[in-house]
């Protein structure tokens, strides 16, 4: 993929001033981008967020092969787009962007918890 910095760095700006739903229209087709440049990876590379969670991964898992790695941390971006749409009281969407982060990132904590949260919030 392109340089995702830049673009990133102007969402999280918007976020920083609370710019939510501006935020949330940019971070839609920033998503949707890196979606398509890791596509073929999908199942088979995972963005875990450190070497802890690899051997999580691999013990509760137990994976027929070892994982492979993107290069950028795909799950993090899901868990902000997340944050972003808990701030916007849009819960249903916020699940479904920390299931993505899952998908990304299996055994990521942060996820966990915030699917919890949003699971007793809408019941």
């Amino acid at each position: 993929m392109k340089d995702y910095k830049e673009p990133f760095e102007e969402i999280k700006k918007l976020v920083e001033k609370q710019k939510y739903e501006d935020a949330a229209d940019l971070l839609e087709p920033f998503l949707e981008e890196i979606e398509s440049a890791y596509q073929s990876q999908k199942g088979k590379a995972f963005s875990f967020n450190h070497i802890l969670e690899v051997y999580e991964y691999e013990y509760f898992k137990k994976p027929m092969i070892p994982p492979e790695y993107t290069d950028i941390n795909i799950s993090a971006f899901y868990r902000f787009y997340g944050f972003v749409f808990m701030h916007l009281n849009l819960f249903t969407e916020a699940i479904k962007a920390y299931e993505k982060a899952l998908s990304w990132n299996p055994v990521d904590l942060d996820a966990i918890l915030q699917l919890m949260e949003l699971y007793k919030r809408t019941g």
